[in-house]
């Protein structure tokens, strides 16, 4: 709908600036943006790296303050702010090169399903942020920013055999006082 609205040279540009954005948060939060697929990205950490400190948790909200900070400047470039829901899971992934001309990485491996299901039940549950049972357990404990975390029940993915507990991840309410 946005691409239709804005057009094709202005959602482009729309696009480039957003991802901007996305890449220097993925780098802070030492991430890698494995593919862009349209309005989506893929971004992998080594789990290691997530046991001591929860990077996708911090690279999530890092993301959504800094396009807080940027709402005027998208307003009068583009008349609309971008948003974004994300699903977070973790899981063995295989990489390998494909293609006969030139090379390109592909990852291979259930987690990419899940965490693209998981994703998908944001809208459903109203909620901008989901995470595996997964993934939670191996996160450090209290998650960073006093982030809430809610239950959110057992779901069945699709391509999945068995349900799987899903997490909502919340910025706590600043008090206005």
């Amino acid at each position: 709908a946005i691409a239709e609205e804005l057009g094709h040279v202005t959602y482009s540009n729309f696009m480039k600036d957003y991802y901007k954005l996305l890449s220097n948060c993925c780098e802070e939060n030492h991430g890698e943006i494995y593919q862009i697929a349209g309005d989506g990205a893929f971004i992998t950490w080594k789990t290691s790296s997530c046991k001591h400190k929860a990077r996708p948790v911090d690279m999530f909200f890092d993301f959504s303050e800094c396009l807080e900070r940027t709402t005027r400047r998208f307003l009068k470039r583009y008349g609309i702010v971008p948003s974004f829901k994300a699903g977070a899971h973790c899981g063995k992934v295989i990489s390998t090169e494909v293609g006969n001309f030139g090379s390109e990485m592909a990852y291979h491996g259930d987690v990419l399903n899940t965490t693209s299901r998981i994703q998908n039940l944001c809208t459903r549950l109203g909620q901008e942020f989901l995470i595996s049972e997964e993934l939670y357990s191996m996160l450090p404990k209290p998650l960073p920013h006093d982030y809430m975390c809610k239950k959110e029940g057992f779901f069945e993915l699709r391509g999945k055999k068995h349900e799987i507990l899903i997490f909502s991840l919340q910025r706590p309410l600043t008090n206005l006082n």
